[in-house]
């Protein structure tokens, strides 16, 4: 569909409140939108400086008029609207996916590629989007103090090998007669925390209708809660998966069925409503340890820790710290 937003990479810098979202726009080809924050107000520039607020992103839309359509168009700000207040909200839940240390100063790498370097007092921030602007960065520290600049670019080298070594944001890969290359987009969990809301991810497998469209299949369904009601997010805070079409049989225990999912919805709507109280933690790790039996034979040891890690892994933007427990004899 023309107008299709697919976000490549994006970066931002809470601490100047300046980001950008490069992303591929079918009909249009590549765009770099540009992201300021001043304040509440965000300002918003098409492949040039952001100085547009985001209330008037139609204006910055107008150069495609014509060669988008105006359905197309307004899908499109809809699009770049939720990316742009994604790429603002996100970057407190982010998580840490490298860590090392340089000279004494510790290194991080966060899911969106923002790199954050702790020297001594000091937080500096870059980007894997630079790696040239990281290295004057990494070579600024005070941490390279008194050392030589051979010795320093050589440990700057083995950094950036153990980062692609872990991270490999470059991976290209060949698949019969064409290629599949990695690119950066937004991650949607199970769970996700943006800014204050907090959403989930639901796969209902049923016949799906939509106009004159039938397909069967399994669909993706977001609920958004604000801690006090839940709803389904219209649209979801990051691009999420649609649908695939498969026979239940592969995906059963992966997904509501449609009837499933009315209770669901019934049972929310009471908590909704104020006729019934949500099911606390305890509840739910107790409803997990009962049922488990039915599906696997194993102690009542391994059982309770099943269960909290199930808990977990669906919970995991909910939990800021967990404990892993590791056997040994």
């Amino acid at each position: 569909m023309v107008g299709v937003l697919k976000v490549l990479r994006k970066f931002y810098d809470a601490k100047r409140g300046q980001g950008y979202i490069k992303a591929e726009v079918e009909g249009l080809g590549q765009v770099k939108i540009t992201v300021r924050r001043d304040g509440n107000r965000i300002f918003l520039g098409l492949n040039g400086d952001p100085t547009v607020p985001k209330s008037k992103l139609e204006l910055l839309l107008l150069e495609y008029d014509g060669i988008l359509d105006e359905k197309s168009l307004k899908k499109l700000a809809k699009l770049i609207e939720r990316e742009v207040y994604d790429l603002v909200n996100r970057h407190s839940v982010s998580r840490v996916c490298f860590r090392r240390d340089f000279f004494g100063a510790r290194v991080y790498v966060y899911e969106d590629y923002t790199v954050k370097i702790f020297d001594g007092g000091e937080v500096k921030e870059a980007s894997l989007d630079s790696p040239e602007e990281l290295k004057e960065v990494l070579m600024g520290l005070k941490a390279c103090e008194g050392r030589s600049l051979e010795e320093v670019a050589a440990e700057i080298e083995r950094l950036f090998r153990e980062i692609e070594s872990s991270v490999k944001p470059f991976v290209e890969l060949k698949l019969g007669s064409g290629r599949v290359r990695y690119v950066d987009g937004t991650k949607m969990r199970l769970s996700l925390v943006a800014g204050d809301a907090a959403y989930f991810l639901v796969w209902v497998y049923g016949e799906h209708v939509e106009g004159n469209s039938v397909t069967v299949g399994a669909k993706s369904l977001v609920l958004r809660s604000d801690g006090r009601q839940v709803r389904v997010a219209e649209p979801p805070p990051s691009l999420v998966p649609d649908f695939f079409a498969a026979d239940i049989s592969f995906v059963r225990n992966c997904v509501l069925d449609v009837r499933e999912l009315a209770e669901l919805l019934e049972e929310i709507e009471k908590v909704n409503r104020g006729d019934a109280e949500p099911p606390s933690w305890r509840e739910v790790y107790g409803d997990i340890v009962r049922l488990m039996p039915e599906y696997v034979g194993a102690s009542e040891e391994v059982y309770n820790i099943a269960a909290l890690f199930t808990i977990y892994h669906y919970f995991y933007d909910l939990v800021d710290h967990a404990v892993y427990l590791i056997v040994t004899g």
